[in-house]
């Protein structure tokens, strides 16, 4: 048995796929039907079953995946520490995040700082989130709500409450603060189902039987006040975000009846290397949040 095997067979499984892995091997559909076969007939038994033109990952299939990725995890490990033994510290890190209206001052604050190292943000869904740090394609990840995943670790970063931002028209800005109940029904700004702020949102509503009317889905949750400013509808604003930007504070409402929006947690894969490079950042990340 070759380590190429163990890589090959790690990429069928993941895929359920030849055509797709071979795509993703850069090597032929014949090629590597034909070591995945070698590999069976090693081992004794077949670790795919065959539904019609597909292929599923059999008991045997998975009980051998389990260890196969984790083979191919322990010599990424090793290469990785060699490297930070020789001198070849990694530089650059990949942080992605669902609630990216958090992420300015803390990137400000990082380069500001560490003027060797090259922190890039990348804005997903929460299941977007978990594939990349399970891929390591994400160093670190901060999502909210937090991630329960058996082979990520999570962080509780802070806690944050809930403000509302309305159109300069609109008849709730009368009142001193807002409850829940007084968004029902009312045309909302809101990121997509994934994003932090939408998925904290469908819980406090939910637990509150209110339904408001979304206009308008964006991931970009930055352009939420531009829209409610417009008279397009209202928007829920991160309480830490208001509170570091005047002009958001003079306009925004508080959330009378909710004790917090958002539980923000950092993220990272468990079995993965980390770099003192890595560990540097994840302090950094930790000690900038903290405390609130």
């Amino acid at each position: 048995m070759e380590l190429k095997h163990i890589k090959y067979f790690c990429a069928v499984a993941e895929t359920e796929n030849v055509t797709s892995a071979a795509e993703v091997l850069d090597v032929s559909q014949p090629y590597l039907t034909k070591k995945i076969k070698q590999l069976e007939e090693e081992l004794g038994i077949e670790l795919f079953d065959h539904v019609g033109r597909n292929i599923r990952l059999n008991e045997y299939g998975k009980s051998y995946y389990r260890y196969a990725k984790g083979i191919l995890e322990t010599l990424t490990n090793a290469h990785d520490e060699l490297d930070e033994l020789k001198g070849k510290m990694l530089t650059t890190f990949s942080l992605y995040t669902n609630v990216s209206l958090y992420m300015p001052g803390l990137l400000g604050a990082f380069r500001k700082e560490n003027h060797d190292l090259t922190l890039f943000q990348l804005s997903a869904s929460r299941e977007r989130i978990i594939e990349a740090l399970l891929a390591e394609e994400a160093d670190f990840a901060v999502c909210t709500p937090p991630i329960e995943h058996e082979e990520i670790e999570t962080q509780v970063l802070f806690k944050d409450t809930a403000f509302v931002l309305l159109p300069s028209d609109h008849p709730l800005q009368r009142k001193k603060s807002l409850l829940v109940s007084d968004m029902n029904k009312e045309n909302f700004i809101i990121t997509p189902v994934g994003y932090g702020m939408r998925d904290n949102m469908d819980l406090v509503f939910a637990s509150k039987g209110v339904y408001p009317s979304i206009v308008i889905e964006t991931a970009d949750s930055s352009l939420a006040p531009a829209y409610v400013r417009e008279g397009v509808g209202m928007a829920m604003i991160p309480g830490r975000v208001v509170i570091n930007n005047e002009n958001l504070l003079a306009e925004c409402k508080r959330m009378a009846d909710t004790d917090y929006l958002a539980l923000v947690c950092l993220s990272w894969k468990k079995s993965r290397f980390k770099t003192k490079n890595h560990q540097l950042l994840k302090d950094f990340i930790v000690d900038y949040y903290f405390p609130i």
